[in-house]
């Protein structure tokens, strides 16, 4: 098994597996949010994050022939602690996506920028490098703020989609 968390902009956050601190021996991992401290239940591999959200891709390595079950044997237990001043834990949701089809591109429109707020209210403040801050604010995204651009800077970021995605149907 092989697996590699990363935080919500694809920046790595720990080794898991093979790659990880239990060398693919098994272990409990804990990952952290930003402003979660104190309180680490013992026993766990902790990885700190400077996002909230995470992402998990999972690799089931494996010779020759795929063995029966094998999706039984990746299966990971997941839960979630409901917060960093308590040491519960909850079981995740866990969804099975194998067979759903789903679109992972952002919107190439102007619906972009909408997309970009979103992410920029969600996450903390420092999990923006200060230069993309200052690009965000240039456009009217700013945390805290409503993100409300004018008639003008409207038609700016429907010109810059246009120009990104090199389409005039847009």
């Amino acid at each position: 098994m092989l697996e590699i968390p990363d935080d919500a902009f694809m920046r790595y956050v720990s080794g898991v597996g093979v790659v990880g601190p239990d060398q693919g021996k098994g272990g409990k991992y804990l990952f952290m949010g930003p402003d979660c401290d104190g309180n680490i239940p013992e026993g766990y591999f902790v990885a700190k994050s400077t996002t909230y959200r995470h992402w998990l891709l999972m690799r089931v390595l494996y010779e020759r022939r795929r063995p029966e079950g094998v999706s039984k044997k990746a299966e990971r237990r997941i839960s979630c602690l409901s917060s960093c001043a308590s040491k519960k834990f909850t079981k995740a949701k866990r969804y099975d996506l194998s067979a759903v089809q789903f679109n992972t591109i952002h919107a190439n429109d102007e619906r972009f920028y909408e997309e970009l707020n979103a992410a920029a209210l969600y996450e903390p403040a420092d999990a923006f490098d200060p230069e993309r801050v200052g690009l965000f604010a240039s456009i009217g995204i700013k945390k805290g703020k409503p993100f409300s651009p004018d008639a003008r800077m409207q038609k700016l970021l429907k010109d810059a989609a246009r120009s990104g995605t090199l389409r005039d149907d847009l």
